[in-house]
């Protein structure tokens, strides 16, 4: 149980403070100025230590006085950001989802419509993250991009990564992309840290080192460049479906790799979250939305 002083003492010493004089924090508060010394004397006996010194009729605050002041300020400070949040989402909720950069701007903000218009209650709040095992106290779900399912952790596998390479339809019928020996002397794409890199898929290639590369950090970089014609990309099969779609990008050749050693991504959450609406709607909108494509 917390030990805190009298609350309302608290609020007195800090107008008190304020004023420099009980009668000024009197007419404040609009109480007797006994009223006020009252509660300034009632906080002292609390804390076992003179707050003020009095000098010439003034009130001075002592050392230990200025010390709690600066906690008492901020504590104040923080309670009245709290009630202001409170009072300003007192008719909605949020929810914090976590997602890797590439899946939110490729495949989840394209495709939220449905779930935003059912769901008009709701404030939505993405986080950058690849997984949440960082983040699992600041967040309700998220998708994580990772090897294995985890089991301290609702976790249900969404899809593979399912990788294919992406070009511009200019690129494509300009240098008649339909197989691998095609990117030969071509600009490769790369998005650093992908597991399946083009130096993986094309190791055993001679003439890798004949290409040029365009180095980013994010998947939707790399999409960016390839639509702009600067090169092929390498992209999650889901996560370019839209600028497919839309035909901005063509997956000119399949790619043969070994797809059980490619990391997946997973709907996460704590085990009890599941149950909460917000997050079992979601995780239902985004299971049937996924199937439907």
């Amino acid at each position: 149980m917390r030990r805190l002083p009298p609350l309302n003492a608290v609020h007195y010493f800090e107008i008190t403070a304020s004023c420099g004089s009980i009668r000024e924090a009197a007419r404040e508060l609009c109480i007797s100025p006994s009223a006020v010394s009252h509660q300034i004397a009632k906080l002292e006996q609390f804390l076992d230590c003179a707050l003020f010194h009095r000098v010439n009729g003034r009130l001075l605050l002592s050392d230990a006085g200025k010390k709690y002041l600066g906690h008492v300020k901020r504590a104040f400070s923080q309670i009245e950001s709290a009630t202001w949040d409170a009072y300003e989402n007192r008719k909605s909720e949020q929810l914090v989802i976590a997602s890797p950069p590439s899946f939110s701007s490729l495949w989840l903000l394209p495709n939220l419509s449905d779930f935003l218009r059912d769901t008009p209650q709701l404030n939505i709040k993405l986080i950058d993250k690849l997984t949440i095992a960082d983040c699992e106290n600041d967040v309700d779900c998220g998708i994580e991009y990772r090897f294995n399912t985890v089991h301290d952790r609702f976790s249900e596998k969404l899809f593979n990564d399912d990788i294919v390479p992406l070009a511009s339809p200019g690129m494509v019928k300009s240098c008649r992309l339909d197989s691998m020996d095609r990117l030969r002397g071509l600009t490769l794409i790369v998005t650093e840290r992908r597991f399946f890199s083009w130096k993986a898929i094309l190791s055993q290639y001679n003439w890798l080192d004949t290409c040029r590369v365009i180095s980013v950090k994010y998947t939707h970089q790399a999409l960016s460049a390839a639509v702009h014609g600067h090169g092929v990309a390498l992209a999650n099969r889901h996560n370019s479906e839209e600028l497919v779609r839309k035909g901005h990008l063509q997956i000119p050749f399949s790619i043969d790799f070994d797809r059980s050693k490619a990391p997946s991504y997973y709907f996460s959450c704590k085990n009890k979250d599941i149950y909460t609406p917000k997050v079992n709607q979601f995780y239902l909108w985004l299971k049937n939305t996924l199937k439907a494509r």
